[in-house]
């Protein structure tokens, strides 16, 4: 029994479902396209993208990743102030804020007429915060060692 249950499994036609898949080149699309990089000139490369449509905190209308010259792009389909983050996973963010002033719409294709960058800026180097803890380890550590060195000399 197990035997034909095989062979007909095998044997009978089958049939599946399956769909197919398209693509379509927009050339009169324009997104923006931002480039990330670091402050010594070198791409960030393959960096987690996150945008953000105007008014939304939580939920990203995009995601993905930069090329490996730095270069993201995305369509946005309305004007505003549009949030985007980017972290390469070893410490350096940049969060940037884009202004798309104007959205024109024609045959179902949007197009950004202006965008401009507002706003951006990286955690590359640094704060203040870090330099003083660093400053403060680096004492500790000299002290503790004195210390020790002083009680077991003794």
């Amino acid at each position: 029994m197990i035997l034909f249950s095989f062979i007909m499994l095998f044997l009978l036609p089958q049939t599946g479902s399956c769909h197919g898949t398209r693509f379509q080149l927009l050339p009169e699309q324009h997104p923006v396209c931002d480039r990330f990089y670091y402050s010594g000139g070198a791409p960030m490369a393959f960096a987690e993208v996150l945008v953000f449509a105007p008014g939304e905190e939580l939920i990203e209308f995009q995601n993905g990743r930069t090329d490996g010259q730095g270069f993201f792009a995305f369509c946005p389909p309305q004007s505003g102030k549009w949030r985007v983050e980017v972290n390469d996973g070893r410490g350096h963010k940049v969060n940037a804020l884009v202004d798309v002033l104007n959205v024109l719409k024609k045959d179902n294709v949007t197009e950004p007429i202006v965008a401009i960058a507002i706003h951006g800026h990286g955690t590359a180097s640094p704060g203040w915060k870090e330099v003083v803890l660093g400053l403060s380890l680096m004492m500790n550590l000299w002290g503790g060692l004195s210390w020790m060195k002083k009680k077991f000399s003794s």
